[in-house]
């Protein structure tokens, strides 16, 4: 059958009924976004929905719950001058990919094997830091050397007297 758009896929529609229905949304906004005219092909999203959200309680699944918020817009025009304010830290892809690869890989534009093939081995390799002491190294290599080691110190300065403190007996 032929048609004019908006075209969607039906996994976004039913991972979007999803966070709706568990959101506590109700059915109006969420036949809207998901530009359903007839309540018929809304209600077999929501029908699925309210399966995996019964089936999750009755698994006792801590799922974390957020208020789901509509994202539809009729005017483009508002709303793109409603989020303009946010371009101040609007970072383009290419930006966000050079900031990966320069800090998180570690790969500078003078980097003597920097090319695509090993920028793709090493980003495959990459795993971000998983436990906190990685991570608080991983935001200190982006400070300068000084305000890094002093950083460091007042950390572990700081966990020393929390842990002296815990071990205090009353």
């Amino acid at each position: 059958m032929l048609r004019d758009g908006p075209f969607g896929t039906h996994s976004c529609r039913k991972t979007a009924y999803l966070l709706a229905i568990w959101g506590k949304e109700n059915n109006g906004e969420i036949m809207m976004a998901a530009r359903h005219k007839t309540l018929v092909h809304s209600m077999t999203y929501q029908r699925d929905a309210k399966f995996l959200l019964a089936l999750a309680e009755n698994n006792r699944l801590k799922l974390p719950f957020s208020e789901w918020k509509p994202i539809l817009c009729k005017d483009l025009r508002i709303g793109r001058s409603i989020n303009s304010s946010n371009l101040q830290n609007f970072k383009s892809i290419p930006i966000l990919t050079d900031i990966f690869v320069c800090k998180s890989l570690d790969i500078n534009a003078s980097h003597p094997q920097r090319c695509v093939n090993y920028i793709v081995k090493e980003a495959i390799r990459y795993s971000r830091p998983t436990t906190t002491k990685q991570r608080i190294e991983e935001i200190l290599s982006t400070v300068d050397a000084e305000k890094a080691a002093e950083l460091q110190y007042l950390f572990e300065k700081y966990a020393s007297e929390v842990k002296t403190r815990e071990n205090v007996v009353v």
